[in-house]
């Protein structure tokens, strides 16, 4: 019985995990939609425009990991600051670990006709661990 509960535990987790960053992808291309709109018909500038696309994005990823992946019901102030400070700390630690990678290797990987930097692209998948497991069991801790 007990390895059912633990296969269903991670069960769980794995597919809340795909969830989280299916919803991480959605959040990418809405943010770029609305850097789009505003830089390119709005003629607005980049700093600003990413910034609200940014905060678009964040405020998207808040209500569908709430209540798709997380499926959490009650709405509070404390659960969305736990939610931005999570997001803060994923943040910072995903910038730290950009950092120190790249003192090893500034490496390229060239998709079509893509260059993706190595630190990044390995820095992007810290960022989302960080931040599902802390979204997870901080922000939307049903316990």
């Amino acid at each position: 019985m007990e390895n059912n509960t633990v296969l269903n535990n991670l069960s769980l987790f794995i597919w809340q995990g795909i969830k989280f960053c299916f919803v991480g992808v959605l959040n990418t291309l809405l943010c770029l939609f609305v850097v789009f709109i505003l830089t390119n018909f709005l003629k607005t500038n980049y700093v600003p425009s990413i910034i609200i696309g940014n905060i678009i994005g964040v405020t998207n990823s808040f209500f569908w990991n709430k209540y798709f992946t997380f499926k959490t019901k009650k709405l509070s102030i404390f659960e969305t600051m736990l939610f931005v400070i999570v997001f803060f700390l994923s943040t910072g630690f995903q910038i730290v670990i950009f950092k120190i990678i790249k003192l090893y290797t500034d490496a390229d990987i060239y998709i079509l006709k893509y260059t993706i930097k190595v630190p990044f692209l390995l820095s992007m998948i810290a960022y989302t661990a960080v931040f599902f497991i802390g979204s997870k069991f901080i922000a939307f801790n049903n316990k």
